[in-house]
């Protein structure tokens, strides 16, 4: 009988577990964070900020052994380490559709007063809209620039 109790215990965590997690894999590109650095409310031009990882290569010296009685020999490797570089770029608001990351629509005038709270912002990348898939893993809060109909970025 402790058998069967346990079982509809694990049963039920597992279910309530799996209905968590997202459905599905992503079908657009991944959006970016971006702190906003300013505002200008007269021509409507918001300034982020985003992190931007840039590959480099470098050469370090490892030891390495063969196996069996050989000692261990240094040999130079190439590996790849990013970089995060802060990048600026400026957008105008109306170019965009804004939404909270639970996909309520965002006004401009209610948008102007959250930029103004200096929290981090979600950008879509390219033409279509970020996937709720990406939007799951967001706090509900967070303003979502996504891009109006023909207004992308590469």
């Amino acid at each position: 009988m402790t058998r069967r109790i346990v079982a509809v215990v694990l049963v039920g965590f597992v279910t309530t577990f799996a209905a968590a997690q997202p459905t599905g894999l992503p079908k657009t590109a991944a959006p970016a964070f971006a702190a906003v650095a300013g505002f200008d409310p007269v021509s409507g031009v918001v300034r982020f900020v985003e992190q931007e990882a840039v590959p480099v290569t470098e050469k370090r010296k490892v030891k390495a052994t063969t196996g069996g009685n050989e000692p261990p020999r240094e040999v130079e490797v190439t590996v790849t380490v990013y970089q995060y570089t802060p990048r600026e770029s400026e957008r105008r608001l109306a170019d965009f559709a804004l939404q909270t990351a639970d996909g309520e629509a965002v006004s401009a005038e209610k948008a102007v007063a959250m930029l103004k709270q200096n929290r981090l912002v979600l950008l879509a990348r390219g033409n279509e809209p970020i996937d709720p898939e990406f939007l799951k893993l967001i706090d509900k809060a967070t303003l979502v620039f996504n891009h109006k109909k023909g207004r992308g970025t590469p």
